[in-house]
């Protein structure tokens, strides 16, 4: 894999591998160069899971960063609030946290709280990988949960 190249004024440029990747690369601050599959496992068995393939493959391509627009769709489609969760981007795998971890998700009622891990949010949205019903070795389902509501809000996305 071709490594980033330093822009002289937009952080990293992109590489022939951000083409058919999830990333936008209008502009990709340095924090999230791409890491190596070894780092990824080693997050992974911190958090307890097994990362999709699809999304490892995204990892070593760019570790977080913002979303590319076809990506963005998906989640439009969704919900219209998804983006309060993904306006900072998706955080770098080694800030990846569980739920029950959250400060945002301690006063509410949602159950197995350890098998959603946030990868990404803002206030009191949140953008989760869904291992409830899969376990932590399963594919798991993403889903957009906003805490400020009531009943809290978890819809899922895919």
């Amino acid at each position: 894999m071709d490594e980033y190249r330093q822009g002289e004024h937009q952080g990293l440029i992109p590489t022939p591998e951000h083409e058919n990747s999830i990333w936008d690369t209008d502009y990709i601050p340095e924090r999230y160069a791409s890491i190596e599959k070894a780092l990824i496992e080693l997050q992974a068995r911190r958090l307890g899971i097994t990362i999709p393939h699809a999304l490892m493959e995204q990892l070593l391509i760019q570790n977080g960063g913002e979303l590319d627009e076809c990506v963005q769709e998906l989640f439009n489609n969704a919900t219209t609030n998804w983006t309060n969760a993904t306006v900072d981007g998706i955080e770098t795998i080694d800030s990846w946290e569980h739920g029950e971890e959250s400060d945002w998700f301690r006063s509410v009622n949602i159950l197995d709280k350890k098998l959603l891990i946030i990868i990404a949010s803002h206030s009191e949205s949140q953008l989760c990988l869904d291992y409830r019903k899969v376990g932590p070795g399963g594919v798991p389902s993403v889903v957009y949960i906003d805490v400020s509501m009531t009943p809290t809000e978890v819809l899922i996305i895919t």
